[in-house]
């Protein structure tokens, strides 16, 4: 029972008996018990998802709901040998083998260090804040920041809740729970509609959250670097400037995500960053782990995500770095941070 419910943890989807043609989608609870969310909606291929559109994180497994989206530029560098049939996605065997072709051949490099660039859609979603206590050891909850004002001084909040996901890691369902997402925000941002597709549309609430944040939450550019099959992705914002005694300082935060696609499990032991001003000063940044962890990425857990902020002077600059990760040997590599750009804008 021990080994099942830690098995249960991990909110696995399980493919049932397809209903038209769509499916059941369950969940696993502590207890082992399946529990019906929805039913599959078939993936898209091409496009993007409406805002209002619940899903499943195919990596994470949590439930969450589309708000917005953009559509991004994605440079992505291979810095060594090939990926092939990632084994990151946790819903084997839940998609039509076409779309299986398409999500396995959108993972696979040729050649080494490659770079290439495409467009794709990303989406700023609400996590359901039931999922999160099971999910807290490998993505942090609350990677959306912006600037606000309290007490005449702006300050750096956080909003609990919010993610950035891929298009590749979204899988749609239409939900038959009420509310079908539990989150402080959800009935601020969407109503029901029964005639609409999908069947949640933004309130004027959001239309102008999105309007009022849109400078300080618009994602233009996913960087992506991959080395000895663990592939770092860098998600940079300008939020804005912050007022001084003796100067003016540029905000932005980044969120990472490291994923393991191969078979050996491997330990963040260190992570050392150089940051770049354009006036030319150059900071190097050393230290164990990431906010106080050592991630472990292993075949059971493949993917963790945090999210941090920096401050420069308003001309901006860059930044890139590496981690030192040991495999279960005790041997030692270093996996690059693609380096990304600090544009105030």
């Amino acid at each position: 029972m021990a080994a099942l419910k830690k098995f249960a943890t991990r909110y696995l989807v399980q493919l049932l008996t397809p209903v038209s043609r769509n499916y059941k989608i369950q969940r696993r609870s502590l207890s082992a018990r399946l529990i019906e969310v929805g039913i599959k909606d078939i993936p898209r291929i091409e496009g993007q998802y409406d805002s209002g559109q619940m899903f499943l994180h195919k990596v994470f497994g949590y439930r969450g709901v589309i708000v917005h989206s953009w559509t991004v530029n994605i440079k992505d560098t291979e810095a060594d040998r090939a990926l092939k049939d990632s084994p990151l996605n946790l819903w084997s065997g839940s998609y039509a083998p076409q779309d299986e072709e398409v999500i396995r051949r959108d993972l696979t490099f040729e050649g080494t260090n490659k770079s290439s660039e495409k467009m794709q859609p990303y989406y700023l979603v609400l996590m359901d804040f039931r999922d999160v206590p099971f999910i807290r050891t490998h993505c942090d909850t609350e990677s959306f920041r912006f600037l606000g004002t309290k007490d005449g001084r702006r300050s750096v909040h956080v909003v609990p809740g919010i993610d950035y996901v891929a298009h590749e890691d979204i899988a749609p369902y239409t939900s038959v729970e009420k509310p079908p997402i539990k989150h402080g925000l959800f009935d601020k941002m969407l109503y029901h509609d029964p005639d609409s597709v999908p069947p949640y549309c933004p309130t004027e609430w959001l239309r102008d959250w999105r309007k009022e944040k849109h400078w300080g939450m618009e994602l233009r550019t996913v960087y992506r670097q991959t080395t000895n099959n663990i592939r770092v992705s860098v998600l940079p914002f300008y939020l804005g400037s912050l007022e001084k005694i003796h100067s003016q300082e540029c905000v932005w935060r980044y969120s990472i995500r490291l994923e393991n696609f191969g078979d050996e499990t491997v330990q963040l032991r260190e992570r050392e960053w150089k940051i770049f001003c354009i006036s030319g000063e150059m900071q190097v940044v050393k230290g164990r782990g990431v906010w106080g962890r050592e991630p472990v990425l292993s075949p059971k857990s493949r993917a963790f995500q945090y999210s941090s902020s920096v401050e420069l002077p308003r001309n901006g600059g860059s930044m890139w770095g590496i981690y030192k990760m040991e495999r279960a040997d005790g041997s030692i590599f270093e996996c690059k941070i693609p380096s990304f750009t600090l544009e105030s804008q």
